[in-house]
Formats: structure tokens, C-alpha cells, sequence
């Protein structure tokens, strides 16, 4: 018997849905749409008006041709939830883990930790630990009735509001048929923010959230070539692209050491398997089970120290051709290999991104020797880019020449059967990057 489960991502820029069918071992891309997010009716990342993102969902459904009502989803909060990895607790009872949760609340979130929705998941660990691992997501409970409400408001049922790391990990790894002997990084690239997060042996290790998005990189096009904002987005969209060589003087992972790294403004800590689950009460209301979208996320220790910013959220592209919503970067021309070497307004805009490339390399360089200080007989295998400015132009050639590693453009619907939908493959190629964290989402139900 087939099942079938709708990811719903939904972010400040767009909202993206897709519904992934199971029959047996087999995945079939029933649908996915992506629409403009109304302005004003996100926030931070939260949703504010729920009646609004309800319509556009109604809208992204309807243009997707996607009938069905079950649905993955997650949160885009800036701020009001908390994620954290808590390592080194001693082992205990089920009763004593329940107490020792409820004091971290107060001692880690930065809110005030009334009126919050709390859950927690002890992480997997060798027999012979001495400690245990918890996975702890703490959401400020307005902030899940809002996106609730805007998933019943578009007539959908929630099974469960999952995290964004986990969701992007699932979309590039659970289809490949066999689980990595390494780790992974996966560089979500959103219209406001970035997160990177290593994963090891199907349990995140690392995730942090960095300011650096598409946004930042309009801005840097704007300054640099004293352009309006409008203008600049046109040109990131048709001009930029990314050197495939090395720009921050330190190719191939010659990079200093943690202690000594520029502090990030951007991190937060969640792990492993545990998605915040939405189960409904006789009364009314999923109660959230499991974890949610961190942002105002504890530091990485030794990594970071800086408060944290919004968690990526990818521009996009409706199904429907006639309706468009810009991307962070659309497929630019062919073009020469260096920025400083093109010539005429393309070189300007290339020159102008330059910077904001080296800031999010730095990043990505940081966290990956940051898991390498704790894991460093663990080899990683491969960084993979998702959402929607991971569709710059040689963006994955640079990472991989700054880091030793290979790199690639995520494109989940590749291991996906299409047939029966008026969906092109090219076209959902090019769409894979911003539609990762959605495929997850509805493939979380499914694996």
C-alpha cells in the first residue's frame, strides 16, 4: 500500500511544497510549487500573519497540483527557539533526565521560559559511554500556534514539525540506498542566513547558523557599485558568479587553528533524529513532541561566541511559468575563470561578491575544523550546497578548492520518479537546491 506525506517550507521570501508518494522502495514526486511569501506575513523568520501564509499555501498546493492533506513542516524562527547538543551529562533515570531538562530551559534559552514548548531526545552512544548526549529544542508556544494556524488555515494536518538541519541531511542522504562510512556538510545558502552542519553516522554534530545569505551578497553589489537594491538583485541574478579557485589565501584547508578563528555571529546545536512531533489531543491542538528550527541558538564552544542571527530561507520559482519569485542567484552565462580577470559590468559584480564569498568559506572552513578537533580519525567525504544561493555559478568548484573536499549542488529529486507529473527534469535540476529542505520534510514520514 503507497503512502504519501507533503513537506512544507516555509520561509520569509517563499514557501515551498512538495508531496513525495511510497510505494514499497519506491519514491514518487507526486508535486512541488513554490510561491512568493506575502510581505510582512513572516517575520524573522516567524510567521505573523497566518491567514496570509495560509492563502499562499493554499495557492502553492493548488498550482502544484498536490492533493494531499498530511503534512511535514518546520520552523523558520529568528528568535524564540533554542536548540542545543547537551554532551558530557552523566547517565541517569528517565525521571532524573526529565528534571535535569527542565533546569537546562532555564539555563540556556534566552527567553523566558514560561509559556514555552520543551522536548528532548537522548542522542545515540556506545554501550560503553561514560556519558550521555541529549538533544534538547525548547519553542516559545505562540510561536508554534502561528505556524500551526497557518497550516490549518491552508486545510492540512500536521504529523510533525521537524528541524531544518535535519530535514536538509535527509533530502542529500536518504535516497543514495547506503549510509555514509564518514561525515558530510551541508551549506544550506538562504536569502538571509546560512547554515552549515556536519553529520556524522546519520547524527548532526555540528550546526551553526551564519548571517551570510543572498541578501548579504545584493547588498555587496548595491555598495559596491552604488546601485539601488533593486538593481543590484538583477545583476546578482544575471552577472555573479564564484572564482572556481581558492580567495582566501588558504586553499585546501590550510586554515588556523579554532581558538584563533574570526568569532562567527551566527550559531546554534542541533542533532539526530528526534523532529518535533505534532500529536494531536482529544482537545484540539498537535502538541509539539520534538524539536524545532533553533535560532537564537547556544554558541558552539570554542567555535563561537556571538549572539546568532535567522535561519536560511531559499528564494524561488513557481511550477506555474507564469509566476515568478526571484531566486538568490539564477544560472548565469557561461563565463572566464577569475573575477578580477572578467572585464566590463560582469567583473564589477563578481569583484563585488568576493568578500562575502571569503566570509562564508571562513565559516564553512571553521566549522569543519571545529568537528575535526573532536572527531579527528573521522574523514569527510563531502560537502553537499542546498537552497537557493547555492545556485551561484561555481560556488561548489570554490568550496571545494578552499577546502580539500569534494563539493556539489544538491539535487534531491534526481532519485526521485517523476512520472505522471508535467514536471521537467531540467527544470527540476535547477529547482533542487531550493526544494531540498521541502523533499526532506516529506520524506521524513516516508524512510
Amino acid at each position: 500500500m503507497s503512502r504519501s506525506m507533503v513537506g512544507v517550507d516555509i520561509g520569509s521570501h517563499s514557501i515551498k511544497v512538495v508531496e513525495i508518494k511510497r510505494a514499497k522502495d519506491k519514491f514518487k514526486l507526486v508535486g512541488f510549487g513554490v510561491v512568493p511569501t506575502p510581505k510582512g506575513a513572516v517575520t524573522g523568520g516567524a510567521i505573523a500573519d497566518p491567514e496570509a501564509v495560509a492563502s499562499a499555501l493554499r495557492e502553492a498546493l493548488r498550482e502544484a497540483g498536490i492533493k494531499g492533506r498530511k503534512v511535514v513542516s518546520a520552523l523558520h524562527a529568528q528568535q524564540g527557539m533554542v536548540i542545543r547538543v547537551l554532551e558530557g551529562l552523566p547517565k541517569m533515570t528517565e525521571k532524573e533526565l526529565r528534571e535535569t531538562m527542565r533546569w537546562e530551559v532555564e539555563r540556556h534559552v534566552p527567553f523566558a521560559a514560561e509559556n514555552v514548548v520543551m522536548d528532548y531526545a537522548l542522542l545515540p552512544a556506545p554501550p560503553d559511554a561514560q556519558n550521555i548526549e541529549v538533544l534538547l529544542a525548547v519553542a516559545q508556544e505562540d510561536l508554534v500556534n502561528e505556524h500551526l494556524k497557518a497550516l490549518s488555515g491552508a486545510r492540512l494536518k500536521p504529523v510533525a514539525i521537524d528541524i531544518v538541519p535535519l530535514a536538509s541531511v535527509r533530502a542529500v542522504s536518504a535516497l543514495n540506498g547506503k549510509p555514509a562510512s564518514g561525515a558530510m556538510v551541508v551549506v544550506n545558502i538562504g536569502a538571509s542566513a546560512s547554515e552549515i552542519t556536519i553529520v556524522q553516522n546519520e547524527a548532526i554534530k555540528v550546526t551553526r547558523t551564519v548571517p551570510i545569505g543572498g541578501e548579504t551578497f545584493t547588498k555587496a553589489i548595491a555598495d559596491a557599485l552604488s546601485v539601488e537594491m533593486e538593481e543590484a538583485e538583477r545583476l546578482k541574478l544575471t552577472e555573479a558568479e564564484a572564482p572556481p579557485e581558492p580567495i582566501t589565501g588558504a586553499g585546501a584547508m590550510e586554515a588556523e587553528a579554532v581558538e584563533e578563528a574570526p568569532p562567527a555571529e551566527e550559531p546554534k546545536a542541533p542533532e539526530e533524529k528526534p523532529p518535533v512531533e505534532l500529536r494531536e489531543e482529544e482537545e484540539g491542538m498537535p502538541v509539539i513532541e520534538l524539536p524545532t528550527e533553533g535560532e537564537e541558538g547556544a554558541p558552539i564552544p570554542g567555535l563561537d561566541a556571538g549572539p546568532k542571527e535567522a535561519p536560511p530561507e531559499e528564494a524561488s520559482h513557481l511550477v506555474s511559468p507564469e509566476i515568478e519569485v526571484n531566486l538568490p542567484f539564477d544560472i548565469p552565462p557561461p563565463l572566464g575563470e577569475r573575477a578580477v580577470a572578467l572585464a566590463g559590468r560582469k567583473g564589477e559584480v563578481c569583484e563585488a561578491i568576493i568578500g562575502v564569498l571569503a566570509d562564508l568559506v571562513t565559516e564553512v572552513r571553521r566549522s569543519i575544523e571545529y568537528f575535526r578537533t573532536r572527531s579527528p580519525d573521522v574523514e569527510i567525504e563531502r560537502i553537499v550546497l542546498i537552497g537557493g544561493g547555492a545556485k551561484l555559478k561555481n560556488i561548489e568548484k570554490l568550496m571545494e578548492a578552499e577546502t580539500g573536499i569534494p563539493a556539489e549542488v544538491a539535487n534531491p529529486f534526481e532519485r526521485l520518479d517523476i512520472s505522471g507529473t508535467s514536471l521537467d527534469r531540467n527544470w527540476l535540476a535547477g529547482m533542487g537546491p531550493v526544494g531540498a529542505v521541502a523533499v526532506g520534510l516529506a520524506l521524513r514520514e516516508l524512510i
